[in-house]
């Protein structure tokens, strides 16, 4: 199966993105873990919870970490935006991981999971919502880790 051959709208468990493995793309606190344990919901929940904020739900996480980063609290809007900046980078990693032209021969074990990979190659747009487009992900930040920007400088990010 080529990457001509794959098709989106038909994935199998070949397409998984949590089998990801994060590549050195500057965010080296999650450099060589696989995206689920990194950058899916229950990583940013750990991420978020480590920083011990208040009333976060997991299911609206994104958006509360944004409300939080607002707060009138300097030290929950601090925890808030930090994390915030963690999630971009951490995407912007996975995202860095799924451009690299390597990826697909590197971590591909099947014909069918290389030609997910070689796809996501491919992709030359991303659209972000909720907590992400409230801007912390998304801006770059000289005292932290590179944004999401910083690390996929050549794909369109939107809010959409």
């Amino acid at each position: 199966m080529s990457a001509a051959d794959f098709n989106p709208l038909e994935l199998t468990m070949d397409a998984s993105l949590g089998q990801v493995v994060i590549g050195d793309f500057g965010c080296g606190e999650i450099t060589g873990m696989r995206a689920d344990e990194a950058v899916l919901r229950d990583a940013f929940c750990a991420l978020a919870t480590a920083d011990c904020l208040p009333g976060l739900r997991p299911y609206r996480l994104l958006d509360d970490l944004a409300s939080a980063a607002a707060a009138t609290d300097a030290r929950v809007a601090r925890a808030a935006s930090a994390a915030l900046v963690s999630v971009g980078c951490r995407l912007g990693a996975l995202i860095a991981t799924l451009r690299d032209p390597r990826t697909p021969d590197d971590q591909a074990d099947t014909p069918a999971r290389h030609a997910y990979l070689s796809y996501g190659l491919t992709v030359n747009s991303v659209s972000l919502a909720g907590g992400l487009a409230a801007g912390a992900a998304a801006t770059p930040s000289p005292a932290r880790a590179p944004s999401l920007l910083d690390l996929a400088p050549d794909l369109w990010i939107g809010h959409g």
